[in-house]
């Protein structure tokens, strides 16, 4: 993974959003702007030109440090990073990943401020 996405701190939307007022439509527009906001900012220039290009898809690299990213800002956003359709998605394709729920269940829970219960 890249340095900008695991060992560098990475801002943290939760500080930068209102905190009151907002419906879950709203929330969800917020943090999906400023989740892809973030992760253009990881990209390299090639990467930034394959994301603008129509029909050529996502590679799993661009795909890691998005989830990487939605894994960091779970730590503070907690429940709210829910709210995001593409979170939603990127989930969803966890669920389909070899490994993928347990892995990304473990991580959510390592991090303190996550969004997903432990088991007992």
């Amino acid at each position: 993974m890249e340095q900008a996405t695991r060992g560098a701190k990475q801002r943290q939307i939760i500080s930068r959003i209102p905190h009151r007022g907002m419906s879950g439509e709203q929330w969800g527009f917020v943090i999906e702007n400023e989740l892809v906001k973030i992760w253009l900012e990881v990209m390299s220039p090639a990467e930034r030109e394959t994301v603008k290009s129509p029909g050529i898809g996502l590679g799993r690299p661009l795909l890691r440090k998005l989830d990487e990213i939605i894994l960091r800002q779970a730590e503070t956003l907690g429940w709210r990073i829910t709210t995001s359709e593409l979170v939603r998605y990127r989930m969803s394709e966890w669920d389909q990943a070899e490994n993928g729920p347990e892995y990304f269940q473990k991580r959510l829970q390592r991090d303190e401020g996550a969004f997903l219960p432990t088991s007992r």
